[in-house]
Protein backbone atom coordinates (compact mmCIF):
# COMPACT_ATOMS: atom_id res chain seq x y z
CA UNK A 1 0.00 0.00 0.00
CA UNK A 2 1.24 3.61 -0.81
CA UNK A 3 1.99 5.31 2.39
CA UNK A 4 0.72 8.87 0.76
CA UNK A 5 -2.60 7.49 0.14
CA UNK A 6 -2.77 5.47 3.98
CA UNK A 7 -2.17 9.03 5.29
CA UNK A 8 -5.16 10.76 3.40
CA UNK A 9 -7.69 8.35 4.33
CA UNK A 10 -6.99 8.98 8.05
CA UNK A 11 -6.80 12.32 8.02
CA UNK A 12 -10.51 12.45 5.62
CA UNK A 13 -12.07 9.77 8.90
CA UNK A 14 -10.64 12.12 11.22
CA UNK A 15 -12.19 15.28 9.68
CA UNK A 16 -15.86 13.50 9.18
CA UNK A 17 -16.41 11.66 12.86
CA UNK A 18 -16.72 13.44 15.60
CA UNK A 19 -14.76 11.41 18.62
CA UNK A 20 -11.77 9.40 17.38
CA UNK A 21 -10.26 7.68 20.00
CA UNK A 22 -6.32 7.98 20.89
CA UNK A 23 -4.28 6.26 18.15
CA UNK A 24 -0.71 6.12 17.32
CA UNK A 25 -0.17 6.89 13.44
CA UNK A 26 3.07 6.20 12.20
CA UNK A 27 4.48 8.81 9.51
CA UNK A 28 5.82 6.39 7.21
CA UNK A 29 5.95 2.84 6.20
CA UNK A 30 7.19 -0.09 8.67
CA UNK A 31 10.05 -0.29 7.27
CA UNK A 32 11.13 3.29 8.20
CA UNK A 33 12.64 2.15 11.64
CA UNK A 34 13.30 5.59 12.37
CA UNK A 35 9.93 6.89 11.98
CA UNK A 36 8.64 8.74 15.04
CA UNK A 37 4.60 8.09 16.67
CA UNK A 38 2.35 10.76 15.85
CA UNK A 39 -0.65 11.68 18.58
CA UNK A 40 -4.64 11.87 16.67
CA UNK A 41 -6.21 15.18 17.65
CA UNK A 42 -8.96 14.60 20.70
CA UNK A 43 -12.19 16.43 20.40
CA UNK A 44 -13.24 18.37 24.42
CA UNK A 45 -16.60 18.12 25.30
CA UNK A 46 -18.57 20.65 27.17
CA UNK A 47 -20.56 19.63 30.56
CA UNK A 48 -24.31 19.94 29.92
CA UNK A 49 -26.29 22.35 31.84
CA UNK A 50 -26.76 22.26 35.51
CA UNK A 51 -30.30 20.81 37.45
CA UNK A 52 -31.87 23.99 39.52
CA UNK A 53 -34.13 22.83 42.93
CA UNK A 54 -37.71 23.00 42.64
CA UNK A 55 -39.55 25.27 44.44
CA UNK A 56 -39.56 25.20 48.38
CA UNK A 57 -43.24 25.23 50.09
CA UNK A 58 -44.63 26.99 52.88
CA UNK A 59 -44.76 24.99 56.31
CA UNK A 60 -48.62 25.12 57.85
CA UNK A 61 -50.24 27.48 60.08
CA UNK A 62 -48.74 27.57 63.07
CA UNK A 63 -51.07 28.40 66.31
CA UNK A 64 -49.86 30.12 69.70
CA UNK A 65 -50.73 28.93 73.29
CA UNK A 66 -54.78 30.09 73.80
CA UNK A 67 -55.80 31.33 70.59
CA UNK A 68 -57.30 29.58 67.96
CA UNK A 69 -55.76 30.23 64.69
CA UNK A 70 -58.36 29.53 61.49
CA UNK A 71 -56.19 28.00 58.30
CA UNK A 72 -55.26 30.85 55.89
CA UNK A 73 -55.34 30.78 52.52
CA UNK A 74 -52.11 30.16 50.09
CA UNK A 75 -51.39 33.10 47.60
CA UNK A 76 -48.72 31.13 44.48
CA UNK A 77 -45.96 30.48 46.66
CA UNK A 78 -46.87 33.16 49.30
CA UNK A 79 -48.22 32.42 52.63
CA UNK A 80 -51.13 34.14 54.12
CA UNK A 81 -51.06 35.09 57.83
CA UNK A 82 -53.57 32.79 59.97
CA UNK A 83 -56.78 34.46 61.03
CA UNK A 84 -57.05 34.34 64.80
CA UNK A 85 -60.37 34.27 66.72
CA UNK A 86 -61.18 36.70 68.97
CA UNK A 87 -60.51 36.03 72.82
CA UNK A 88 -61.78 37.38 76.24
CA UNK A 89 -60.49 40.07 77.86
CA UNK A 90 -58.81 39.09 81.48
CA UNK A 91 -60.35 39.99 84.90
CA UNK A 92 -58.66 43.28 85.90
CA UNK A 93 -57.03 42.96 89.42
CA UNK A 94 -59.01 44.64 92.06
CA UNK A 95 -56.83 45.47 95.54
CA UNK A 96 -58.79 43.85 98.70
CA UNK A 97 -60.94 45.83 100.59
CA UNK A 98 -59.28 46.52 104.22
CA UNK A 99 -61.80 47.48 107.55
CA UNK A 100 -62.00 51.21 108.08
CA UNK A 101 -59.36 52.55 110.25
CA UNK A 102 -56.93 50.34 109.19
CA UNK A 103 -53.11 51.76 109.17
CA UNK A 104 -50.69 49.31 108.23
CA UNK A 105 -47.43 52.06 108.77
CA UNK A 106 -48.61 52.63 112.16
CA UNK A 107 -47.84 50.27 114.81
CA UNK A 108 -49.82 50.38 117.62
CA UNK A 109 -48.12 49.49 121.33
CA UNK A 110 -49.75 47.38 123.69
CA UNK A 111 -51.22 48.84 126.77
CA UNK A 112 -48.43 49.64 129.30
CA UNK A 113 -44.98 51.50 128.54
CA UNK A 114 -43.79 49.97 125.36
CA UNK A 115 -42.82 52.99 123.52
CA UNK A 116 -42.18 55.53 126.16
CA UNK A 117 -39.95 53.56 128.99
CA UNK A 118 -36.75 55.95 128.93
CA UNK A 119 -39.60 59.04 129.80
CA UNK A 120 -40.74 57.46 132.81
CA UNK A 121 -38.69 58.26 136.28
CA UNK A 122 -35.70 55.69 136.94
CA UNK A 123 -33.21 55.21 139.34
CA UNK A 124 -30.16 53.09 140.01
CA UNK A 125 -30.01 49.54 141.32
CA UNK A 126 -28.22 49.34 144.68
CA UNK A 127 -24.50 48.56 144.41
CA UNK A 128 -25.27 44.86 145.98
CA UNK A 129 -27.55 43.74 142.82
CA UNK A 130 -25.92 42.05 139.61
CA UNK A 131 -25.55 45.15 136.86
CA UNK A 132 -27.91 43.33 134.33
CA UNK A 133 -30.90 42.85 136.90
CA UNK A 134 -33.81 45.05 136.91
CA UNK A 135 -36.30 46.78 139.57
CA UNK A 136 -39.86 47.64 138.63
CA UNK A 137 -42.18 49.73 141.11
CA UNK A 138 -45.74 49.94 140.71
CA UNK A 139 -48.09 52.40 142.17
CA UNK A 140 -52.08 51.29 141.81
CA UNK A 141 -54.50 54.13 141.72
CA UNK A 142 -57.49 51.19 142.73
CA UNK A 143 -56.92 48.46 145.47
CA UNK A 144 -55.76 44.89 143.68
CA UNK A 145 -56.67 41.51 145.24
CA UNK A 146 -53.35 40.36 143.38
CA UNK A 147 -50.65 41.57 141.29
CA UNK A 148 -48.01 39.20 139.29
CA UNK A 149 -45.02 40.11 137.04
CA UNK A 150 -43.45 37.79 134.94
CA UNK A 151 -39.84 36.98 135.02
CA UNK A 152 -39.41 38.52 138.65
CA UNK A 153 -39.52 36.89 141.79
CA UNK A 154 -42.81 38.04 144.15
CA UNK A 155 -43.11 41.43 145.09
CA UNK A 156 -43.81 43.38 148.07
CA UNK A 157 -45.57 46.24 149.16
CA UNK A 158 -44.51 49.28 151.28
CA UNK A 159 -46.65 51.32 153.87
CA UNK A 160 -47.33 53.84 151.24
CA UNK A 161 -49.16 51.37 148.51
CA UNK A 162 -46.02 50.63 146.39
CA UNK A 163 -45.22 47.45 145.01
CA UNK A 164 -41.48 46.47 144.56
CA UNK A 165 -39.94 43.24 142.41
CA UNK A 166 -36.98 42.16 140.99
CA UNK A 167 -35.69 39.97 138.44
CA UNK A 168 -34.95 36.68 139.37
CA UNK A 169 -31.62 36.67 137.15
CA UNK A 170 -29.76 38.99 135.49
CA UNK A 171 -31.16 40.14 131.75
CA UNK A 172 -30.14 38.51 128.74
CA UNK A 173 -27.86 40.94 126.48
CA UNK A 174 -29.88 41.29 122.83
CA UNK A 175 -33.33 39.90 124.31
CA UNK A 176 -35.89 42.47 124.97
CA UNK A 177 -36.53 43.21 128.48
CA UNK A 178 -40.37 43.21 128.28
CA UNK A 179 -42.42 41.24 130.94
CA UNK A 180 -45.97 41.62 131.82
CA UNK A 181 -47.81 42.98 134.75
CA UNK A 182 -51.14 41.09 135.67
CA UNK A 183 -53.31 42.69 138.18
CA UNK A 184 -56.67 40.81 139.24
CA UNK A 185 -59.09 42.84 140.63
CA UNK A 186 -62.61 42.67 141.90
CA UNK A 187 -65.85 44.73 140.28
CA UNK A 188 -69.22 44.53 141.82
CA UNK A 189 -68.30 40.74 142.93
CA UNK A 190 -66.27 39.52 139.52
CA UNK A 191 -62.92 39.39 139.52
CA UNK A 192 -61.54 41.61 136.27
CA UNK A 193 -57.65 41.23 135.26
CA UNK A 194 -56.26 44.34 134.13
CA UNK A 195 -52.34 42.99 131.79
CA UNK A 196 -49.77 45.53 131.55
CA UNK A 197 -46.77 44.79 129.16
CA UNK A 198 -43.53 47.13 130.41
CA UNK A 199 -40.11 47.32 129.04
CA UNK A 200 -37.55 46.91 132.24
CA UNK A 201 -34.33 49.26 132.06
CA UNK A 202 -31.32 46.72 132.82
CA UNK A 203 -28.94 48.02 135.95
CA UNK A 204 -32.01 50.31 136.38
CA UNK A 205 -35.58 50.57 138.77
CA UNK A 206 -38.58 51.48 136.83
CA UNK A 207 -41.29 53.76 138.67
CA UNK A 208 -44.68 53.17 136.67
CA UNK A 209 -48.81 53.90 138.06
CA UNK A 210 -51.36 52.08 136.52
Amino acid sequence: MNPLRTKSLLLGLSATLPLVSVGVVEGDCNCRGNAAPVMAPVPMTMPGPMAMPGPMTMPGPMTMPGHVAMPGPYVGQRYAPPQVAPQPAAPRYTMPQRPPGFRPFEATAPPGTLGRTYKLCSRPLPEDEHPRNAGLEVKLSEPVVEIYVEKMEDGYVDREGMWHFMTEKPLLPHTPPIVRVVMTREDEGETVQDVRDVRLIPGRILSVEF
